[in-house]
């Protein structure tokens, strides 16, 4: 579980660079490949090939498949790692049942 979490924070300095658009940063392709390193050698297959295939999103710079393929992404890790530790899926309440708010009739979205 240790090694999971921290290769899927490797990632974090990934996504932050490409909402900041510093993914011309130097740095950027050396942790591009630090994280595949570890997403391979700790992450479920479907994490695996989701980071692919965010890579190849970034790779063709197509912001429309790469907010799906970051969506994915954190999908698949959430669900994984809240599965693992044995709490409950997500969407999990946020509001007990008594601070839920009541919409009038008409107003639903």
């Amino acid at each position: 579980m240790e090694y999971r979490l921290d290769a899927l924070h490797s990632f974090l300095p990934i996504f932050f660079a490409i909402t900041e658009d510093r993914c011309t940063d130097p740095a950027f392709p050396g942790r591009l490949a630090a994280a595949r390193t570890k997403f391979q050698l700790y992450c479920t297959r479907d994490e695996i090939d989701a980071y692919e295939r965010l890579i190849a999103t970034i790779s063709a710079c197509d912001n429309g498949a790469y907010t799906k393929a970051v969506a994915d992404l954190a999908r698949l890790a959430r669900e994984g790692i809240r599965g693992e530790l044995g709490l409950a899926p997500y969407p999990y309440p946020t509001r007990r049942p008594e601070q839920q708010r009541t919409v009038k009739p008409g107003l639903e979205s």
